[in-house]
Formats: C-alpha cells, structure tokens, sequence
C-alpha cells in the first residue's frame, strides 16, 4: 500500500466514520488498525497541546499524555507501521 492510501485509506475513513454497523466485513491491515485504535480508548491521555521535543525515528510524548494525533500513531505502531517516520520522509521529499 502507498503512503497515501496508508494516511487516507479505509483505517482512517473507518476510524473517522466511528459506525457500529457496517455493511462490509472489516478485515486485514484495516481490522489489525481498528482494533490496535479501540485498545488506544482503554488507555488514560491527558490532552497536552504543548511542544514536547521527542525522539526520531520512534520518538514520542509520554503515554498519559498528548492529542488525537499521539493516539493515532500509537495505534499504527502497535501493527508496525512508523507513521511519523513516513510523514516526515514524504515531507521531506515534497
């Protein structure tokens, strides 16, 4: 799968949507992600705004705390995807 249908395809349509029904079996890397989110919900995070420098590659905020998008990357690592790494590589080379 591309970047861009890794950042824009059916997990984050899925997980944007928030449907407790859906008309087709979810599956594969899509499921993998909607289950490793869902177990994201199970965890405490204080919303902090704030700069926090982090490492890279694997870099982040504390686990109690950061914004939607810390959850989301937490999410994709828990399935082996470095969502920050390849955000910041495609900045990089556009």
């Amino acid at each position: 799968m591309n970047r861009r249908g890794l950042l824009l395809g059916a997990p984050a349509l899925a997980l944007a949507g928030c449907q407790k029904a859906r008309a087709v079996p979810v599956t594969g890397m899509t499921a993998d992600f909607l289950n490793a989110a869902h177990e994201q919900t199970r965890h405490l995070v204080l919303y902090d705004g704030g700069y926090t420098r982090i490492a890279y590659p694997n870099g982040d905020v504390a686990p109690g705390k950061g914004v939607c998008a810390d959850v989301i990357v937490r999410a994709y690592r828990a399935i082996g995807i470095d969502l920050q790494r390849l955000v910041h590589e495609d900045m990089t080379a556009h």
